[in-house]
């Protein structure tokens, strides 16, 4: 191929076995992830929207909002579920549903092994033998890669069509021929089929063009590029519409809604435009576009929330969750890549090295949604192909060929660690591992991926369910989900715990023990949970009403109107710290002057603690599924009574 820079031979890479099993292990760790872990958020509305998609040729986005950004690829995983329940169709549950979860998920570890096929092919037509070895064992145990690989998920997928779409782009602009076009079509319609991150594939392209400088101008080479681009156009048009069935395919633009400024703007302008795509193609562009410029998104990082997203988030998920000596060796290639000018003469450097930089960029620096480092798994190959160039210019010396066998294993030694749990991964520099959650968060490290395990969990630190995320800590021992410990979801609720107390332990990285002694207790009761009297207090109390007996279980209606919510009236002669437990049912419990957002959710066996000063004090309370409960004060005296609603604000749920 133009543009090899021959680096080294088959001879030049000894250790040929190295290879091997790095890819035997990163197939096998994937594999059991595929196995082990539990179901994540985001695998159902796959497979769902894409099971529509197959069985009845619906693509509609707007029922689910979670729908907005699926996409048809993820019918191979939809097939190989409905495959095996033939297989399953015997087996008693919980198995079938393992077996029927793995085989969802056995499609995009296969196509994790064609992403590490790709890379080594093209690295050794691009760099050279060495070059592809090396950059095919980062491929194969870069944890990201394994763990996204055995997921009904599409990132491994894109990560591969964006791949494959720039090797085809280095090709037309190699030698232009209508062939290759056809090739760059299709792999570029995949790569829209996948996700529409494939965007920014078109400056990505065109980048190959400026990367390839013939030393001679060819005759007819610009008519031939033409050409070649035509035919790429119109074959990824073809795969798209054949990726989403044809479903949709001439729609004019005036039936449709749009509501990106983009999309409007064209409609208004065309409205009689019958598009010649599917039309639920575009308007995931349409909505992913407005969603993701509208919404404040949860992003968490170094105990910070950053609703626009923060420019170094991708980077210093790159720096946690790479192994070591891998990583070490990665920065290494780079510096060898500047140094020795392969990066500048290399025209199929260059093109990896500006696709990489323009990802980054955008990222980094535009992109609001930084809610996992999934997002920029198509990076690791480009980046691994250039640092495995610097590396493969070092002279073939014994210690250098042993301290490359060393990184490797100590990059599978890193990645053993974690396996059936790399979804969690950490490098060994990040310590102590159960703090990673005031650094990181999201899918980043739980993706709700060890869900079936809490039981387990709970078990082996002695509690019961109760203890499991409650509404806010208790004394004593809680159970908490990373991603709550971290306010990955509601940055406030745990806010104190997370800046004053360490875990005692962690259950696979995803569930954090925290044992809060009296004294913390009583700095948490002071600091989070203290109610003055209120002037709304005394007028929604100011009601004759019968006592409730502490100790005693009483009962609330469920689904009364807006206007007749009890309010649970508590009066303090002095300060006392007041706690509601809920025997049954569940309830939305909070102060009457609190907007509905900071009330909190309680269910059977939870208890909800406050510390009040003197003086009358109202909540409302939204019983749900038969709710009863009881009362009691763990300090000082109260009197506790309800009174009908007073037409405030109704609790919802949080």
């Amino acid at each position: 191929m133009a543009g090899r820079t021959d680096a080294g031979t088959d001879q030049a890479f000894p250790f040929r076995w190295v290879t091997v099993l790095a890819v035997a292990f990163g197939l096998g760790a994937t594999l059991l992830s595929a196995w082990r872990a539990s179901e994540t958020p985001d695998e159902p509305v796959h497979l769902e929207w894409s099971r529509r998609l197959l069985l009845e040729r619906v693509t509609e986005r707007r029922s689910n909002e979670y729908f907005e950004s699926k996409s048809p690829v993820s019918m191979l995983n939809v097939v190989a579920r409905r495959l095996a329940r033939r297989v399953a169709a015997g087996d008693a549950e919980p198995r079938r549903g393992c077996v029927l979860r793995f085989a969802s998920r056995l499609p995009t570890v296969c196509l994790f092994a064609t992403l590490l096929a790709a890379v080594f092919l093209a690295a050794r037509a691009w760099v050279g033998a060495a070059a592809a070895h090396l950059a095919t064992i980062a491929c194969a145990l870069d944890p990201n890669l394994i763990a996204h690989g055995g997921l009904a998920t599409v990132d491994v997928a894109f990560a591969l069509f964006h791949f494959l779409a720039l090797a085809a782009a280095y090709a037309v602009a190699s030698r232009p021929s209508p062939w290759r076009g056809l090739i760059l079509g299709v792999a570029v319609g995949l790569a829209f089929a996948t996700k529409f991150s494939a965007m920014l594939l078109m400056p990505g392209i065109a980048l190959a063009f400026l990367a390839v400088r013939p030393e001679t101008v060819e005759p007819g080479r610009g008519r031939r590029a033409a050409i070649a681009l035509l035919g790429a156009a119109l074959a990824a048009t073809f795969t798209i519409g054949a990726a989403y069935l044809f479903a949709g395919f001439g729609t004019p633009m005036a039936t449709l809604r749009w509501d990106s400024a983009p999309f409007a703007f064209l409609a208004a302008r065309w409205p009689g435009l019958r598009l010649p795509v599917p039309a639920d193609f575009l308007t995931g562009i349409d909505l992913s576009l407005a969603r993701e410029r509208a919404l404040k998104w949860r992003v968490v990082m170094l105990g910070q929330q950053y609703p626009r997203g923060v420019w170094y988030y991708f980077a210093l998920l790159w720096l946690m969750k790479t192994p070591v000596l891998l990583l070490a060796a990665e920065v290494f290639g780079y510096v060898r890549a500047i140094r020795t000018g392969i990066l500048w003469r290399s025209p199929p450097l260059r093109f990896l090295a500006s696709n990489l930089a323009l990802l980054l960029a955008y990222f980094s620096l535009l992109f609001h949604a930084q809610i996992g480092y999934r997002f920029v798994l198509m990076c690791l190959p480009l980046g691994y192909i250039v640092a495995a160039a610097g590396l493969s210019t070092m002279s073939p010396r014994p210690r250098w060929r042993l301290l490359g066998m060393v990184v490797a294993l100590s990059a599978l030694a890193e990645n053993a660690a974690y396996l059936g749990n790399h979804l969690s991964f950490t490098n060994v520099a990040v310590q102590p591992k159960k703090n990673v959650f005031r650094w990181i968060t999201h899918s980043n490290i739980d993706w709700r991926h060890n869900e079936d395990r809490a039981d387990t969990y709970l078990a082996r630190a002695g509690i019961g369910r109760d203890r499991l995320d409650p509404p806010h800590v208790l004394p004593g021992l809680n159970l908490l989900r990373h991603y709550h410990a971290a306010g990955n979801l509601r940055f406030e609720r745990y806010r104190w715990v997370r800046e004053n107390v360490d875990p005692v332990a962690h259950f696979d990285h995803t569930f954090l023990l925290f044992d809060l002694t009296p004294a913390d207790y009583e700095r948490y009761l002071d600091a989070e949970r203290r109610l003055s009297s209120s002037p709304l207090a005394k007028e929604a109390c100011g009601k004759e009403a019968g006592l409730l007996p502490p100790g005693q279980p009483f009962t609330l209606p469920d689904h009364v109107p807006e206007q007749m919510v009890p309010v649970l009236c508590v009066d303090a002669p002095r300060a006392a710290d007041f706690v509601l437990h809920v025997t049954s049912g569940h309830m939305v419990f909070g102060p009457v002057e609190r907007p509905g957002g900071a009330h909190e959710y309680a269910e059977a066996g939870q208890e909800i603690w406050f510390r009040l000063e003197p003086g009358p004090h109202a909540f409302s309370v939204v019983a749900e599924n038969g709710f009863s409960g009881t009362w009691r004060a763990a300090r000082g005296e109260v009197s506790v009574s309800v009174v009908p609603g007073t037409g405030s604000e109704r609790p919802v749920r949080p």
